[in-house]
């Protein structure tokens, strides 16, 4: 059953705000070289297993701020908004173990490189400290980006390539939903302060840095 959120202080639009302020870090995400060769097929096999690699890694803390998310919020429709948004997380690792099968990964022995580092310590700092509203502004970036470059690249597709399930996955109606629902958290939760909207920015930030370090590897 859909949580029923409540009528609190929503602010209406502080997630398209926020998203408007860091449409600019979007668009350079989606104009890197790493998310052009995810479009059009010609991303090396290389590249593509350090991505999927340091992603598993990264989607498993990204569960545990959820998990905080549960723990932090002050009524029940939240919290069981946070518990459906950590299961779509779990689904998404799912599709990495498989992919992770097929490309030969261990993911027990993968050690993440800065860019997840980076992104994951500052996810968890934020996971039991400062508002609910700046957790949230920390874990948005994530999901509204890859809907916004899944949805860009599907509709650039002209036709099946080695990534086209990856394209699939995050243009679809599923993680669309699950988007949605992260979003209505930000609008429900968030205050607009001056310190959501930076960790907003930041997390954009990183989400660039990881597609980089993706492409080039550890320097």
């Amino acid at each position: 059953m859909e949580a029923v959120l409540p009528r609190r202080n929503v602010m209406a639009g502080l997630s398209k705000d926020f998203w408007d302020g860091a449409e600019r870090i979007a668009l350079e995400c989606l104009a890197h070289p790493f998310v052009r060769g995810l479009g059009d097929g010609t991303l090396s096999r290389e590249r593509y297993i350090r991505f999927i690699a340091q992603d598993a890694f990264f989607l498993d803390v990204f569960a545990r701020g959820f998990a905080a998310g549960v723990l932090r919020a002050p009524d029940a429709a939240g919290r069981r908004m946070f518990h459906e948004l950590q299961a779509g997380v779990f689904e998404e690792l799912k599709l990495h173990a498989s992919v992770s099968q097929e490309l030969g990964i261990d993911l027990a022995k993968v050690v993440p490189m800065e860019a997840a580092r980076g992104y994951t310590d500052f996810l968890l700092a934020n996971a039991l400290t400062g508002g609910l509203g700046e957790l949230i502004a920390t874990m948005t970036p994530c999901m509204a980006l890859y809907g916004f470059i899944g949805r860009r690249l599907a509709d650039e597709q002209s036709g099946e390539h080695t990534y086209t399930r990856w394209i699939e996955t995050y243009a679809g109606a599923e993680f669309a939903e699950l988007v949605r629902r992260m979003e209505t958290l930000l609008d429900l939760y968030g205050e607009g302060t001056g310190g959501e909207s930076d960790r907003y920015q930041r997390a954009m930030q990183w989400e660039w840095r990881f597609f980089d370090e993706a492409w080039r590897g550890a320097e």
